[in-house]
């Protein structure tokens, strides 16, 4: 049976169990569990057939069974372990993901995950003992080389736990008393942490879960304990659909909802979640908008910072020691946007990925526990590369970086030039000593001193990185391409669906265009809110408008209405719904009814134009727009429509002054000059006519635009005198003049 057919087979199956079709999962999954030929998967196949066809034969004989519910839902939950089980064993002599060459190799070289924590405890007690000894007469030298094979066995406690499935009890036993141990390091039960977790990405297995609900309620060290939380949460929304027949996940929550500060860590947990879903929209505007801007204004900055010429070095150091300097920075824009940006990853926005996702080449990456690794001062590598550098552990107490970029900041500074690493070390030392207690920020800093959220966003962003830069990542089940929606977990909602968290969810959703998910979380506070608040419809309705559902949103703008018919925000937005619904008659009337209210208002005086004009009401149309420029004669914004509407009335003289005071102090579109030549040409004058033509086609850069809106306007010349027979000739001429204007090369 090959991998292709493993898979949809084992995917038919699951579909089937979460669809309530257990007979069909039953028979769709005997043939694979016949091909993997082990007696145990046979046996156990048997025994769930049996109980589940006795089950049902009771039921029809109409035989009372209180607990015909609680083993048909434990059945089910066999049957997806003994699903997941049959798959690992018929992929593995065939496939090449990493996961099952690591599953060979690992066991091959380490045996279970009991004899390598053995063996981890023992080298741990070499590295004391020979650390015990007075400093004078300590061999460093053969510390580091056993802190380095520490390293190695630790990355093989990774890859022995992430690939162990199913975990038996003597093994889960074993990690329990290792993970409730004080004396291992943090360091290395966050590791073995996100192992659990990526072992859960592959396969679902209830005694990893309790593992995580363990260490969640138990581990004393924040940095520990909040990893296994999200870890556990992601897993939850992973398989939402099978920890419905999982009751121990249920009584495991209860354990998790008693911790003291459950409640704002799911809260935070579930806001960085949801924020990540943002992080790609970052990147791109740090890319298009911040660092095209720089790269635009480069050459001239490089010139205002050469000192002695441009043959001259760059001091770097003495960048902010100018003030024309920074005065020029300012005015390019770039500061504001550096601003913009400060402000985003003071909100927990991922504003690094940009910068950080084109330094995960180092070969520090290839080892895959290394992306799970917690940043540390005394990392072995980053000692043998950088030494004893006070940088590693102010680095250590940075809130805003996550630990895999900041790996991928001292790699990128080990491999610079001694002089300007010093520089770079400097300037972050200098910024550093800025801050309060600052000499806090240690390379003994101890990580449980930092504040609980900026832990949590940063192993989010830890594990956003993982799945979308690790070189292998499609082997992975991609949880960050999912909606993340932890509402849907069952046993979960209750304790994330305050009305807080949901409304702050659905705001964030509706400010970065996630409108479908900013309308589902707005339709589940307006059903489960103790008061509901009436902006709730504004929001849905103008989420609605943005996804071009315009009858959905005046829908819920008129439900907001009826609370408040004199808002003018809303009266706007539900006449622009159906001026985009051409229903233009109803847009006047609601454009009219805020501009009553508000009768300063320039745009609306505009629209209120708009609509009148599309009506065919020029003449009324007129007095909108001279109010507009009454109002605002500086924005020139009601020039061309009042040009049109002149030109529409015959009033020739007065639609001519207007083009030309548009062409000579505005900024006319392509339209409005293409206009002025529909005035010429009513008025006689065809030579004018075909330069202003040509100089609209210039502006346009599309000729067949051009032509299109040439025939589309063809009503208002012919019925202005013009002979229909004179318009194709007049096209013509005017490609004719604009290709006669254009220099040749």
């Amino acid at each position: 049976m090959t991998l292709n057919q493993i898979n949809k087979t084992t995917n038919r199956v699951r579909t089937r169990l979460a669809q309530g079709r257990v007979a069909d999962a039953v028979n769709e999954l005997k043939p694979l569990v016949e091909a993997a030929a082990e007696w145990s998967l046979n046996q156990e196949m048997e025994r769930i057939e049996t109980l589940y066809r006795m089950m049902l034969q009771y039921m029809v004989k109409g035989v009372s069974d209180p607990t015909r519910y609680k083993l048909r839902t434990q059945l089910v939950s066999d049957l997806y372990t003994l699903t997941d089980v049959v798959t690992a064993t018929l992929s593995m002599p065939q496939s090449t993901d990493l996961y099952y060459i690591r599953r060979q190799t690992v066991v091959q070289k380490n045996g279970n995950i009991g004899r390598l924590l053995a063996q981890y405890r023992q080298q741990l007690n070499k590295i004391e003992l020979l650390g015990s000894v007075n400093e004078e007469t300590r061999d460093n030298e053969a510390i580091a080389k056993l802190r380095r094979e520490a390293g190695t066995i630790e990355s093989d406690l990774f890859n022995v736990v992430w690939t162990t499935f199913p975990l038996s009890a003597d093994d889960s036993r074993e990690l329990a008393q290792f993970m409730a141990d004080d004396n291992v390091s943090w360091v290395v039960k966050s590791l073995l942490v996100s192992a659990l977790f990526l072992a859960l990405n592959k396969f679902y297995d209830e005694k990893k879960v309790m593992l995580l609900v363990d260490v969640y309620t138990q581990e004393k060290h924040p940095q520990v304990q909040l990893r296994a939380l999200v870890a556990l949460l992601l897993t939850l929304y992973t398989y939402r659909r099978r920890v419905a027949y999982c009751p121990a996940v249920s009584d495991a929550l209860d354990r998790v909802a008693a911790v003291a500060t459950a409640s704002a860590d799911l809260r935070s947990v579930f806001i960085a979640l949801v924020r990540s879903r943002n992080s790609d929209n970052i990147k791109e505007r740090f890319d298009t908008e911040l660092m095209n801007d720089i790269e635009k204004l480069r050459p001239d900055l490089l010139n205002k910072m050469r000192r002695g010429g441009n043959a001259a070095p760059l001091d770097l150091t003495e960048a902010d020691a100018n003030p024309e300097w920074q005065e020029w920075i300012e005015k390019s824009g770039i500061e504001e946007r550096l601003r913009e940006f400060n402000e985003l990853q003071m909100k927990g926005g991922d504003v690094y990925l940009s910068t950080f996702s084109h330094l995960k080449s180092f070969p520090f990456f290839h080892t895959l526990s290394n992306w799970f690794l917690p940043y540390y001062a005394e990392q072995p590598e980053l000692h043998d590369r950088l030494g004893k550098v006070s940088l590693l552990g102010l680095l250590a107490a940075n809130p805003y970086m996550c630990d895999s970029d900041k790996y991928s900041m001292m790699l990128s500074l080990s491999n610079m030039p001694d002089d300007r690493r010093r520089i770079i070390a400097n300037q972050l030392e200098s910024l550093s000593a800025s801050q309060d207690d600052a000499d806090e920020f240690t390379a003994d800093v101890k990580p449980r001193d930092m504040a609980r959220e900026p832990i949590i966003n940063s192993y989010v962003q830890d594990l956003y990185r993982f799945f979308r830069l690790y070189s292998r990542r499609r082997e992975f089940y991609g949880v960050f391409d999912t909606e993340l929606n932890l509402l849907e977990v069952p046993f979960l909602e209750p304790l994330v669906n305050d009305d807080v968290t949901v409304a702050a969810i659905a705001e964030f959703y509706l400010k970065n265009g996630f409108n479908t998910d900013a309308i589902a979380y707005y339709t589940y506070l307006r059903e489960h809110a103790a008061e509901v608040p009436v902006h709730i419809y504004q929001k849905m309705g103008f989420a609605y408008q943005h996804m071009g559902n315009f009858r959905l949103a005046i829908e819920q703008y008129e439900r907001y209405e009826l609370v408040d018919p004199d808002d003018v925000w809303n009266l706007r937005h539900i006449a622009a719904c159906y001026r985009m619904l051409h229903n233009h008659e109803r847009a006047l009337e609601y454009y009219k009814r805020a501009l009553d209210i508000k009768g300063d208002d320039v745009m609306l005086c505009l629209n209120v134009g708009h609509s009148l004009l599309r009506l065919g009401r020029a003449g009324e149309a007129l007095k909108y727009y001279f109010r507009a420029d009454y109002l605002d004669a500086k924005s020139r914004r009601a020039w061309a429509p009042i040009a049109w509407c002149s030109f529409l009335e015959k009033n020739y003289e007065q639609s001519e002054r207007y083009f030309e005071r548009l062409l000579n102090e505005g900024k006319p579109t392509w339209n409005a000059i293409l206009n002025y030549g529909h005035l010429k040409l009513v008025t006689g004058r065809v030579a004018e006519a075909v330069e202003m033509y040509r100089r609209a086609l210039d502006a346009s850069g599309d000729r067949d635009s051009f032509v299109d809106q040439m025939r589309t306007d063809a009503h208002y010349l012919t019925g202005r005198g013009v002979d229909e027979r004179d318009l194709p000739l007049i096209i013509d001429a005017v490609i004719e003049s604009r290709q006669n204007n254009t220099p040749q090369e």
